[in-house]
C-alpha cells in the first residue's frame, strides 16, 4: 500500500446555524455556531491498497438537515464475466439458455 488519497469535505451553510457537523470516512468534527457562507473544512487521508478501490462517504449536518456525497477512490472493480451459456430453441419456438 502506498500512502493514500487526501479527501477534503467543505461546507458553507446558506444561513446562520447553531452548529455544523462534518463527517468524512469515519471521522467527525463538530463546529460551533457558523455564519452564513462561512466555510468549514475537514481533511482526511484515506488509505487504499494498490489495485483496489473504495467508496468514501462525506456528510454535513446543520439545523437538522444533512447533505451527503460519495466519491470513489482507486480502481473500479471489474465486473465478473457472465457464465458461458448455450441458447437452444425448443420445438414450441421458445428459446432457453443453458448455463455450462
Amino acid at each position: 500500500m502506498r500512502g493514500g488519497y487526501q479527501v477534503t469535505l467543505t461546507a458553507a451553510p446558506t444561513r446562520d446555524v447553531p452548529a455544523l457537523v462534518l463527517r468524512l470516512a469515519g471521522k467527525q468534527v463538530a463546529f460551533p455556531a457558523t455564519r452564513a457562507r462561512q466555510v468549514r473544512t475537514l481533511v482526511v487521508t484515506v488509505a487504499v491498497a494498490d489495485g483496489a478501490g473504495i467508496d468514501v462517504v462525506g456528510a454535513a449536518t446543520a439545523a437538522a438537515r444533512t447533505r451527503a456525497a460519495v466519491v470513489h477512490l482507486g480502481t473500479v472493480a471489474a465486473k465478473p464475466a457472465p457464465p458461458p451459456t448455450v441458447t437452444r430453441r425448443l420445438p414450441d419456438g421458445r428459446d432457453v439458455a443453458e448455463v455450462r
